[in-house]
């Protein structure tokens, strides 16, 4: 059976963001499982840099639609495959309503588009804004992440013309992107604390025998609510608590100030905070020197809480989104209140961080394991299907 071509596109493999970690690993799998079936690559901005990756990588400029057409032709020459993305239907509009030289290079070359899509919240009427739907629509498939995801692109692109073509029909399939349970497994708290991992990434040497540890893996962007970490913190800390935070971000300062936002709850001793792109094997051992990890209002998946999980580390998260599919009903909180967020209108939990605090004091301590269903080698299996079931 000879190759296809299929180049996945997400954020870059190198950064620390859950999609390019998520895309790295797929890209990953199907190298290493499928490569009678796929010749794999991996597209997402970035510069071009050295790498160990066992497959190619193309850093993509911002001129997107200039640049994806090159970006293939280096790849695949002149032959026909699949474009697969991992990133939120709202940044693909470029890809389902191309414009020149990206509208002639999809028609010539046939270019199949599959889409695997992070769904964290539903909008008015229970569906997807219709800007997403429609993009979603032009997809020749579609996956998603959970079952959520999948309920809510189902309702918000059956009336679609473009989604009445036969092999469409049906419920809309989603598969979780699993958790490599060779690297996140449980490790002895007192060594992880006392590994090198604490001394040479974290630098936390005064807090990180905290009765309480915390931790927070999250981007700095609106949506994942880093003033309700601070304020659970601060309340915890008021309480009586001897409370630390390991809070991992990409940046300290983009959507939200971290660092003067921790000092304004009067907790800025008690967080360190860490930037840099950490290996699988860092962050395990960071999972490990927690007691709670928290998750954030809407998450399409949730990929640090089933990594915290798989370490044998108890989460709390709200009870809404991606992350209902795989932590346990007890350790997630119920939303105080809703609101209408951001230009899409996304319905957001609104959460009291008292009630976190009382979850997370009762969650401190509890024997938790992910399921193995949410591992690599569990999901696995229905990947390889989904993906052999897209070239008949």
């Amino acid at each position: 059976m000879k190759q296809v071509p299929l180049l996945i596109l997400g954020d870059s493999p190198l950064g620390v963001t859950g999609l390019g970690r998520i895309g790295a690993r797929i890209a990953l799998n199907i190298h290493t499982h499928m490569p009678d079936v796929f010749r794999v690559a991996m597209t997402g901005l970035g510069e071009k840099v050295e790498h160990n990756l066992p497959y190619p990588f193309y850093p993509l400029p911002p001129d997107y639609s200039e640049a994806l057409p090159k970006v293939w032709k280096e790849f695949a020459g002149d032959e026909p495959g699949i474009l697969f993305t991992i990133l939120n239907a709202a940044w693909l509009p470029w890809i389902t309503h191309p414009q020149e030289p990206m509208k002639a290079w999809l028609k010539k070359y046939r270019i199949k588009k599959w889409a695997y899509v992070p769904v964290d919240a539903e909008s008015i009427g229970g569906k997807l804004p219709a800007f997403e739907s429609h993009i979603l629509s032009k997809f020749d498939r579609v996956l998603a992440y959970t079952k959520f995801g999948a309920d809510l692109i189902g309702k918000s692109i059956r009336d679609y013309p473009e989604w009445q073509l036969p092999w469409k029909l049906g419920p809309i399939p989603h598969l979780p992107h699993g958790t490599d349970s060779h690297v996140f497994y449980p490790r002895p708290r007192q060594e992880a604390r006392a590994s090198k991992f604490c001394e040479q990434v974290l630098g936390y040497e005064g807090k990180i025998e905290a009765g309480l540890m915390l931790g927070c893996v999250a981007t700095n962007t609106l949506r994942k609510e880093w003033p309700t970490v601070f304020e659970i913190l601060a309340g915890l800390k008021a309480r009586g608590e001897d409370v630390g935070l390991w809070a991992h971000t990409q940046a300290v300062s983009h959507s939200w100030d971290l660092v003067g936002m921790a000092n304004a709850f009067g907790v800025r001793d008690c967080v360190a905070f860490t930037t840099k792109q950490l290996s699988d094997e860092a962050m395990a051992w960071g999972y490990a020197t927690c007691d709670v990890v928290l998750g954030a209002a809407r998450e399409g998946w949730g990929l640090p809480l089933s990594e915290a999980l798989a370490c044998g580390v108890p989460v709390v998260t709200v009870n809404y989104g991606g992350a209902t599919e795989f932590v346990p009903e007890e350790y997630r909180v119920m939303p105080w209140a809703w609101r209408w967020d951001g230009y899409f209108c996304s319905r957001t939990p609104v959460m009291r961080a008292s009630d976190w605090a009382d979850r997370i004091q009762w969650a401190k301590g509890r024997e938790v394991i992910l399921d193995p269903k949410f591992t690599w080698d569990g999901c696995w299996p229905a990947w390889e299907s989904w993906l052999r079931e897209g070239l008949k």
